[in-house]
């Protein structure tokens, strides 16, 4: 069985794996087109069409975004319940309760996207070619 993404300069090339004696042959690689001349757009050099890692504008908004959100209500949630606990204060549980609950869909909400979104752009890559 192969591993890795292909062959085409911008990710490394797949190796053999072994399993008991027997060394399983390589997978043919699976063949893509190239866009250059499509109107999606130019392909980069070597004809491979799929942006390099940290390369997406908008999932690097996605990540700050959703990082900004989580931080932004963990933090003043264990700052409240902190509060809570040096002063016996209820207010301070019921905000750190929120702000906790908050916090848990936000993360929540994020891996699903990130899930799914990946999900529907791998059958979206599936179809298409």
């Amino acid at each position: 069985m192969t591993v890795g993404r292909g062959d085409c300069g911008d990710h490394p090339p797949g190796r053999q794996v072994r399993r008991g004696r027997r060394t399983m042959a390589a997978a043919p690689a699976i063949v893509r087109k190239n866009y250059a001349a499509d109107s999606i757009g130019p392909a980069r050099p070597g004809g491979c069409h799929t942006p390099k890692c940290g390369q997406n504008p908008l999932m690097t908004v996605f990540y700050w975004t959703m990082g900004v959100l989580i931080v932004g209500t963990f933090a003043p949630a264990a700052m409240y319940l902190l509060l809570y606990a040096l002063t016996g204060e209820h207010a301070c549980l019921s905000r750190a309760r929120l702000l906790w609950n908050l916090s848990r869909v936000f993360t929540l909400a994020a891996v699903n996207l990130l899930i799914w979104g990946h999900v529907i752009v791998g059958l979206w890559q599936v179809w298409s070619d």
